[in-house]
């Protein structure tokens, strides 16, 4: 979809969804949402699709709405990726070979050099996180993980709205790639434990904020 009127229309609708034009819960038309943007169903129905599998949106009868923000499950997720990156740090770290350590620093030089553009912030970080669990082999843990970070993007650009949160979490990426490198592994253990629990109150001071914002407009956070 790269290049064309999805990727247009995708765009648009995820950065309505994200800041909010577009609140929890709302009703998507395909007809108005085409109208709105100027565009054809066809592209509209690819950005839909698109962002069902980022999990912004979901299907609603014979239309989308807008996913909800639901606290209870976003920390949920958050102890599931707990299990799963611990798990790879201490199955990976005995047998890590050059090759992976190599793969896993070239995930990190731009996350403090993108800071212009939130996607790329994000998807730089992903790739770190997927490379580490790609490590251990395990293709259960490389599945779980790779289904499960797509779904927390809305969370995690609330989260990367934090004032100096991408480049800590840049940092701290690069502090367990070292350790990972001179085998380390129960300090690697250690910062990826606090790496993803300083991630979750970082996302826990953005919801506080917008939990505020939204009961101005009559949205109520989902526990």
């Amino acid at each position: 979809m790269k290049g064309s009127l999805g990727e247009v229309a995708l765009k648009r609708l995820r950065d309505d969804i994200l800041n909010m034009t577009l609140l929890p819960r709302e009703t998507l038309s395909e007809r108005k949402l085409s109208e709105q943007l100027r565009l054809s169903r066809t592209p509209v129905r690819e950005a839909l699709k698109a962002l069902e599998h980022e999990g912004l949106v979901y299907r609603a009868n014979r239309s989308f709405e807008v996913s909800p923000i639901n606290i209870g499950e976003i920390n949920a997720a958050f102890d599931f990726r707990l299990v799963i990156e611990r798990a790879a740090v201490r199955l990976a770290g005995p047998s890590i070979h050059k090759q992976q350590v190599d793969s896993l620093s070239e995930s990190l030089p731009h996350i403090d050099t993108l800071l212009t553009n939130i996607d790329d912030q994000i998807r730089q970080g992903e790739k770190f996180h997927i490379m580490l669990v790609k490590a251990t082999g395990n293709r259960f843990l490389i599945q779980s993980l790779t289904q499960l970070l797509p779904l927390l993007v809305r969370a995690r650009l609330l989260e990367a709205s934090r004032p100096g949160g991408v480049q800590q979490a840049g940092v701290e990426h690069a502090a367990i790639w070292q350790f990972l490198q001179e085998g380390e592994m129960e300090r690697a253990d250690n910062l990826i434990c606090n790496h993803i629990e300083r991630s979750r109150m970082r996302l826990t001071e953005s919801l506080r904020a917008l939990d505020c914002a939204l009961r101005f407009r009559g949205v109520v956070l989902e526990q």
